[in-house]
């Protein structure tokens, strides 16, 4: 019996209370506004989407120009490397505090986080000097 109460007042909460009523207007000018805005992209669904936001892209264009000496550089500087977050600038200092300069380009691979990939879009980034 009591489950029987228990699935009736389950249909009548799913039934009156949780029925969508009609969107406020302000609602329906913003969806209709974004799907206008947007309508360009839906022509394009099956490419991938990048999102870009102004610091990747304030990265991407520091990075293409800069060129930093891994032995001294700072945090700062490092993060602004292609492929380099914080972190793993944190463990490139590391790496220099615990095993000194680096001497070859390849020995970066040593630090966490760097494989063959991430070094090839350094090499032309950083220097040893």
């Amino acid at each position: 019996m009591a489950s029987l109460t228990l699935g009736v007042l389950a249909m009548v909460y799913k039934n009156n209370l949780l029925e969508p009523g009609p969107l406020p207007k302000e609602i329906q000018q913003a969806a209709v506004f974004q799907a206008d805005a947007n309508s360009a992209l839906l022509d394009h669904s099956s490419a991938p989407m990048i999102i870009n936001t102004d610091a990747a892209v304030q990265k991407r264009t520091e990075s293409s120009q800069i060129l930093v000496n891994i032995n001294t550089a700072g945090k700062g500087e490092l993060i602004k490397l292609p492929s380099i977050e914080p972190v793993t600038a944190e463990r490139i200092m590391r790496y220099r505090d615990d095993f000194g300069r680096f001497n070859t380009i390849e020995d970066l691979k040593n630090v966490k986080g760097i494989g063959s990939k991430t070094l090839e879009k350094l090499k032309t980034h950083i220097t040893l000097n």
